[in-house]
């Protein structure tokens, strides 16, 4: 098994040509899009690749819009649900003020969730 040492140095000289290759790729991507819709190509192809010009599409709807509509024109009542959250700064200053009992306190203590993510970050030494 290859030491610790290793291992990093191959890491970072592969994430550097990973960043590289990607902004290439990119690059290209971007040059090849705007050729084919110039020449208004939906598919290529080359000695060895075929590629293809897709448009793609999502729709979603613009909730706050539609709300804003239906409270307007009063049609809010069935359509329109409310959902209760909480307002952190004023939990925050009920705890400060010490309006919340400290049984309750407790309770609440319980009810984070701690979510943990590992990452490796590397930087070119200089």
């Amino acid at each position: 098994m290859k030491n610790l040492e290793s291992l990093v140095n191959e890491y970072g000289i592969l994430n550097k040509s990973l960043k590289n290759l990607k902004k290439s790729v990119d690059d290209l991507n971007k040059e090849i899009k705007n050729e084919m819709a110039a020449r208004q190509l939906d598919s290529f192809e080359s000695n060895s690749w075929k590629i293809s010009y897709q448009t793609r599409r999502s729709e979603s709807l613009d909730e706050d819009k539609v709300i804003n509509i239906l409270v307007k024109n009063n049609l809010e009542e069935g359509i329109i649900a409310y959902k209760p959250y909480i307002n952190e700064n004023a939990l925050e200053s009920a705890i400060y003020n010490g309006s919340i009992p400290t049984d309750v306190l407790k309770e609440i203590s319980g009810c984070k969730n701690i979510k943990e993510t590992f990452a490796l970050v590397i930087k070119e030494k200089k």
